[in-house]
C-alpha cells in the first residue's frame, strides 16, 4: 500500500478542501520534499479572494504556496545529493 498524505487546495474563491493524495515516488532527477511549511504571498492572497491575479485565472482546484521549507526523503537515480 503505497503511503498517503493531505493537501489543501482552494476550490473556489475563500473555499479551500483537505485532500487524502497517493505520495509520489520521486522520478529521475527529482526529490521528494516533505513541506513542513509554506508561505503565503499578496499573490497567494489574490487568488484566494478573487481565484485570479490580473488576466490568469484559475481553471480549477489549486494548491496555492510557493514558498516553502522540508526534508528531503527521497532521491531518484540521477539525482545530485548535494543540491537537494
Amino acid at each position: 500500500m503505497k503511503p498517503r498524505a493531505k493537501r489543501i487546495v482552494l476550490r473556489s474563491p475563500r473555499e479551500f478542501a483537505v485532500e487524502q493524495v497517493t505520495v509520489p515516488e520521486p522520478g529521475p532527477h527529482e526529490a521528494l520534499v516533505r513541506v513542513c511549511k509554506v508561505g503565503v504571498c499578496g499573490s497567494d492572497m489574490e487568488l484566494y479572494r478573487q481565484f485570479h491575479i490580473g488576466e490568469i485565472k484559475l481553471e480549477g482546484p489549486h494548491v496555492i504556496g510557493h514558498e516553502c521549507m522540508g526534508v528531503v526523503e527521497a532521491v531518484g537515480d540521477g539525482a545530485d545529493r548535494g543540491l537537494v
